[in-house]
């Protein structure tokens, strides 16, 4: 299986990236998601995309769907969250957070709108994962290692269209 994931660098898909024998891809080597029809062509013969880069998840769900919809072959794990729904507890730095949380509500009603489709587009909803977005939050987190091992585990059942995991 060919597996291709965004945002590969640092928390959660760091850890994927230790775990999977994958394809990472972020700004850092060249694929900036804001650009992603530029690109994604690339990857038409891959299987699987873990979906976890911080910007444009919706942009990179659309472009693969229109490159890959008349496969049902293809997966698709779309990470959202549920870290939305939490303030941060330093107020100034609550509205850095702004552009992600709208982008993850949007990621995940695009999810449930695919699930009429045949095609297999999937989403995983965590609470708080110990990263550097939530240092300053005083609340349970899983480690990155634990919500990678949760994305494996969605890839091995590819029938289960959504997931949410707390602690």
């Amino acid at each position: 299986m060919k597996i291709l994931l965004t945002g590969h660098t640092s928390g959660l898909g760091a850890s994927l990236n230790t775990l999977l024998d994958c394809k990472g891809i972020s700004r850092s080597n060249g694929y900036d998601t804001n650009d992603v029809d530029v690109w994604c062509q690339q990857f038409k013969e891959y299987d699987l995309l873990i979906n976890n880069a911080p910007n444009n998840q919706l942009g990179v769900l659309e472009s693969f769907f229109k490159l890959w919809s008349t496969n049902s072959n293809k997966q698709v794990i779309n990470v959202g969250s549920y870290i939305i729904d939490h303030p941060r507890i330093d107020i100034e730095q609550d509205s850095l957070y702004w552009r992600y949380r709208i982008d993850k509500v949007a990621l995940a009603e695009a999810c449930k709108k695919m699930s009429h489709y045949s095609w297999n587009c999937q989403i995983i909803n965590f609470g708080p994962i110990d990263t550097p977005m939530t240092k300053n939050s005083e609340v349970s987190k899983i480690s990155a290692l634990e919500a990678a091992r949760a994305i494996i585990m969605l890839i091995q059942n590819c029938k289960i269209k959504r997931l949410d995991y707390f602690i």
